[in-house]
Formats: structure tokens, sequence, C-alpha cells
């Protein structure tokens, strides 16, 4: 029988009944099979491989783990990599001919067979690092795709481990150093050594060593280096990475419109003949109202046939330079109030928009939505639709919706997380430019939220209504 296309072909109970009987029935080629899998490297049987072993150990005992067995679940992990490994070792199998498995585990669902061997492979790695720390630290850079099991052997000896992945993320080619960021985002510890290379660093070098104190900003020593030695850095390309701009989201012209008005950004008189000599962003400003700002008086501006009026049809008197907004309604001055009132159609919500203030009792919180629930499916498609970016709490905890209005953010707590909904925990507010982006991923965790009534009106109400939308079937 080829006991190998059966493993390949089988699925689910009858996977784990056909492993079961050959473990129970003839152990000698159970465990050929097991090695040949091994052997065979690929990534997509590993979940298979954990769960010979899970199912093996469990038949010798005479139970199926379940999940709840009340001996220690570390205890039977170990137990299954100990098995795993001896029959590696018995079929000729090198270390680094298993440990692809063993480090897939990290990535593994953790309510699989091959998700819960991943604590006994971090036990594994740490008394392996303790006998041969470079052994073991090869291995990883061979085969642990983002090298988490870097974080394991920091717990043994943090000094060595972070010397190579600053080695790593200054000097070394050809390998995806946001991954080996992602993992030194808590070691503001090895700051100092950084700023130390900076001084004899070329440009190239200086453009790693900047992208990895970024990560590390939080921290008072870095965001002062970055501030007045980087910000001062002879090279353009060096300085452009302070530039920290706002991610770009997709839309046409209301978007764009929407997007200029909800941040409060002008753009001159000469940028915006230019802009609206687009037909489609042209038909957007004809149903937009628009400002200018003079010594604290807000001027309401509209666009007719080309030019910017004011209120009476009169052409506006404006110099190339002068900013021109998109009137947000908060800012909207009382003899606004009938026209909006009157039910304006126009190609973006801007006259009706919900407006948000302050609530008595907000002071480093906001609880407005707090037990607020939606359908798991709602929330994934309005979550891409208005922008929110999902973050994680590196230390655990409660994963944050996050969202950027100009200069400012709002993180709302998922709390209450389960089957097929997601809930509204507090709100917390952030400085934009105290988010940390790793590649695709971004952290807050050590960030500082602010004080609610430190957040400009304007922004809170976008920030807060965004999250109304979020939250909205």
């Amino acid at each position: 029988m080829d006991y190998l296309e059966s493993a390949r072909r089988l699925n689910g109970t009858a996977f784990r009944d056909f492993a079961r009987m050959l473990y129970e029935y003839n152990r000698r080629e159970y465990n050929a099979l097991v090695a040949e899998l091994v052997r065979g490297g690929r990534a997509d049987e590993y979940a298979k491989i954990a769960e010979m072993s899970e199912v093996a150990c469990a038949s010798a005992e005479g139970a199926f783990y379940d999940g709840d067995a009340t001996v220690s679940v570390r205890n039977i992990e170990q137990k299954y990599l100990r098995e795993l490994i001896t029959i590696c070792t018995a079929a000729g199998l090198t270390e680094s001919d298993y440990a692809p498995l063993l480090f897939a585990a990290g990535y593994a669902d953790k309510n699989s067979a091959l998700g819960r061997l991943n604590c006994a492979v971090e036990e594994y790695v740490k008394r392996r690092a303790a006998d041969n720390f470079d052994g073991i630290a090869d291995l990883i850079d061979r085969f642990d795709a983002k090298y988490i099991k870097y974080r394991v052997l920091i717990e043994v000896d943090r000094s060595r481990a972070v010397r190579r992945l600053l080695n790593k993320a200054v000097y070394e080619k050809h390998i995806n150093k946001a991954f080996v960021r992602d993992v030194l985002m808590d070691c503001a510890d090895a700051a100092p050594a950084l700023f130390e290379a900076y001084k004899t660093a070329d440009a190239h070098e200086r453009v790693a060593i900047v992208r990895l104190l970024l990560v590390m900003k939080n921290d008072g020593r870095v965001r002062a280096f970055l501030d007045e030695t980087v910000a001062a850095d002879k090279s353009k390309s060096v300085r452009a990475l302070l530039d920290e701009r706002e991610k770009k989201r997709k839309g046409g012209a209301p978007a764009y419109f929407e997007r200029l008005m909800a941040d409060g950004k002008p753009l001159s008189l000469a940028q915006w003949s230019e802009l609206l000599d687009g037909e489609d962003f042209a038909e957007v400003a004809d149903r937009t109202f628009f400002c200018a700002r003079e010594n604290g008086y807000t001027r309401v501006l509209l666009y007719n046939n080309g030019e910017f009026t004011d209120l009476n049809d009169s052409v506006a008197e404006l110099d190339a330079a002068d900013d021109i907004y998109v009137l947000h309604p908060i800012d909207a001055p009382a003899e606004l109030a009938d026209v909006f009132a009157s039910g304006v159609e126009q190609p973006f919500l801007q006259a009706g928009r919900p407006l948000f203030h302050v609530l008595s009792g907000e002071v480093d919180c906001s609880y407005r939505f707090y037990g607020d629930m939606i359908a798991r499916d709602a929330f994934e498609k309005n979550r891409k639709r208005i922008g929110f970016e999902l973050c994680e709490r590196r230390g655990g905890g409660q994963t944050v919706a996050l969202y950027r209005v100009g200069d400012y953010c709002v993180g709302a707590e998922l709390d209450g997380v389960g089957g097929g909904s997601v809930g509204c925990g507090k709100l917390l507010f952030f400085r934009a430019k105290d988010v940390v982006r790793v590649g695709r991923n971004v952290y807050i965790d050590g960030a500082q939220p602010l004080a609610v009534s430190d957040v400009p009106r304007r922004e809170y109400s976008e920030l807060v209504y965004a999250v109304r939308r979020l939250y909205t079937e």
C-alpha cells in the first residue's frame, strides 16, 4: 500500500483515523511515513505531520487530546515534539531537515495541531540556544521567514541576539528587513549602538539605521536623535525618511474633496485651477462649499463657471498663492445654517454631515460606542471601505482598529469579539506621528494616548464619525 499517497489524499477525520491505525498496527511504516513527509519539505504537509504526532501520542495513552486535558498542555506538546524528533533522528534526518517544520508552528493557527506545538518548539529553541546559540540562530536565519524565533533568543541572550539582528537590519543584503525591524521594535536599549554606528556609516547604511530607529521612535532618546541629528543629515534620502505621509486612499473626485475637508488641508488658488481643469473634479466643485480664512474670519466660497465666488455671486478677489479650503460644516458660519438645512444634494456628505463634540466625562478616552456590535462580515467590509487598519497589541490584549485624520488617529478597541460579531470597546486618540509602521503592520504600543481635550474639534468629530460608520450596517 502506498501510505504516502494515502496521507496526502486524506483529510480531517479520515486522515486522523488512518494515522491512528497505522501507528497502532504498523509502527515501522508509521515512522517511515513521518520521516518521508518531513524529508519532502512540503510546507502544506507540516500540519499533517503534526496531526500524526498528536494522534500517535494520544493513541498510545488510550485517549485523544482534545485541547482540554487536565494534564499540562505544555508537557503534552513537548512529548509530541520529542516523539517527532526521535523519529526523524532514527531515519537519519538532521536538525536542518526538520527545522522548517518546527519553525512553521509559529505561523500556524493556534488551535491546530501544528500551532499547538509552538510552545514546545520555543522551549526546544531555548535549550538549543543554551548549548549552541549560533547554531540555532543560523537555522532561524535559514528557515524562519520572519525571524520570529529571535524573540526566544532575546530571552536567552539578549546581547548576542540583538547584535545579530542589528547587523542584519543595517548591513545584510537580500533579506526582508521589515521583519527584522519588527522583532527589534521592543529593543530600544540598542539605540545607543545605532547612534554610534550612524557617525561613520555611509548614506545607504544611514538609511537602514534610520528605518530601524523609526520603529523605536517613541523612546525619548530616539525621538531626540531623529529630530536633531537625522533632520540635519546632508543626505536628502535620509531626511526624507522623516516625512511620514499618510497612507494613500483610493477613490475618485468626491473622495478626494471629502478627504481635504476632513483633514483641513488647503490648496492654493493656482493648485485648484489646475485640478479643476478635469471635468470630474469640476463637477464635484460645482456642488461643494469652500472657504478662505482671513484674520480669523471664515469666508464662504462657491465654484461657478470656472471661478470662485462669494455667496452673492461676486467673483472673489484672490491671489494665485491664496489658500482655499473645502469647508467643514463644523467651521461653517451662521449665515450657512439655512442653506445646510435645505437638504442640498452633494457628491459627498458635507452640508448634512453628522458632527460630534466631546462629551462630559471624556478625559483620556471615549466610551460613546462601547458595547456596540456588528456582524463580522459587515465590519470587515466597512473597515476596508473606510480605511481602518487593524493594529495588534504586541504584548497581547485587545486588537485596535486604527483610523487617521490629518495629524491625529483614533484607535477603537475591538471588544467582545466572538462568533460572527465584533464589538466596540473604548476609543483612544493618538498623534499620527507616534504610530509605528513596519511593512504592512501598524503598532501603537509605545505611543502615549492623548487627552481628549488635546484633539482639535474638527479632527475629533471626523475620527468619531469614522468609528460610527465602522459599526453601522
